[in-house]
Formats: structure tokens, sequence, C-alpha cells
């Protein structure tokens, strides 16, 4: 199988004939080494990341109806064996950081440019985006708000970096809320972070 040219398909817009035949193509790919015993595939999609598993047809419809995260470049959930992966810092300098945290939040609302229409997110009846147009541009501006003047890191950038950490070294929520006490103890009040794992998820 040709990856490179499945990976180009699935660059293109998801209604596409080829962008259909990419996900085939994705599906025959993943699912080549999976035994009897494995009924479930890590889910690339917008919506999952790679952070859920689920049944082969649920990937598969995910796949066609949300289309496949951005920047998947490196099939590593997937079987794709890479010689040499570079790991970018996560804060190289505030633009690039930026640029990368505001697009992390438009994939994961499927936002396919920065512009996204207002019109489309208006609660009927009442004046100003709905719940999920207003946790969208809250994440946008988290992903722009620096944790103090001068810190390098944003509060979205700083709660992702908790959150790697935490999956990472296995914590459980309680130090994940502990961990959280003492920082609001040390980080200046400006810093405006949440005070438990829960609000962080939030």
């Amino acid at each position: 199988m040709d990856l490179r040219a499945t990976k180009e398909k699935l660059a293109l817009p998801i209604k596409s004939a080829e962008y259909r035949v990419g996900g085939d193509d994705f599906m025959v790919y993943a699912t080549r080494s999976l035994t009897s015993s494995d009924d479930k595939l890590r889910c690339p999609c917008i919506k999952c990341v790679n952070n859920k598993l689920l049944s082969l047809d649920d990937v598969y419809y995910h796949l066609l109806h949300f289309g496949i995260m951005r920047n998947y470049n490196n099939w590593t959930f997937h079987g794709e064996v890479v010689d040499e992966i570079s790991f970018e810092p996560m804060v190289e300098n505030e633009t690039r950081g930026e640029t990368n945290l505001r697009q992390l939040v438009h994939d994961t609302y499927g936002q396919r440019d920065d512009n996204p229409n207002l019109s489309e997110n208006m609660d009927e009846g009442t004046r100003g985006p709905n719940k999920e147009a207003q946790n969208f541009y809250s994440l946008l501006n988290d992903a722009d708000q620096e944790l103090w003047p001068g810190c390098e890191l944003t509060k979205l950038s700083f709660l992702i970096l908790l959150f790697h950490i935490k999956s990472t070294n296995k914590w459980s929520n309680k130090y994940f809320d502990d961990l959280l006490g003492a920082l609001l103890l040390a980080i200046p009040s400006s810093a405006n972070l949440p005070k438990s794992f829960q609000e962080a998820k939030k």
C-alpha cells in the first residue's frame, strides 16, 4: 500500500470520493496486524484524536463523518514504524506555541479555517453564540492568555502540559487536585487556574 497516496487522499475534503477511498485504505492498513481477539482501534478522527478505543465500525464512521485529525502524519498508533521521530519542545516561543494551540482548538471543534461562521452558532431567540461556540472562544482565549505577564506558557499550554504529565506518570485525579492546590499557592493569582481536575477538564 502506498501510504503517501493514502495520506494525500485523507487531506482532501471529507465529502470527496477520494477521501472515502483514503478512509478505506486507512482501515485496511490499521487493521492488518490485528488478531481475532482485537475488536477495537484507536480513533484518529478530529473528535477522538487517538484518545479513544472504538469498534472498527465506529472508527470508520468517525473518519468519514468528522475527518482524520490534522498533523497525524506518522501513523504510529496504527502500526507505522518511523525510524526517527523528532519531538519538538511543547513551547518553543510564544508565536509558535500560540499558533499550534489555536490550530488544536480549531481542529477539536472541526473548524477548518480561522474565521468560524458565527451565524451558524447562534442560539435561536437569544443574542450571541451558543454554548459550544462560547466554549470554543473560551479555549481560544486560554490559548492566548499568559499565565502571568512575561510567562512563556499560556493558560491552555500549561494545562495541556499538566495533563500530559498526569497521563505519562499515571497520576490519580486526587494527586492532580493536590498538585493544582500547591501550584495555586505558588503561582501569581493573575494566572486564574482551575482548582481541580474536573474543572481543568472543562
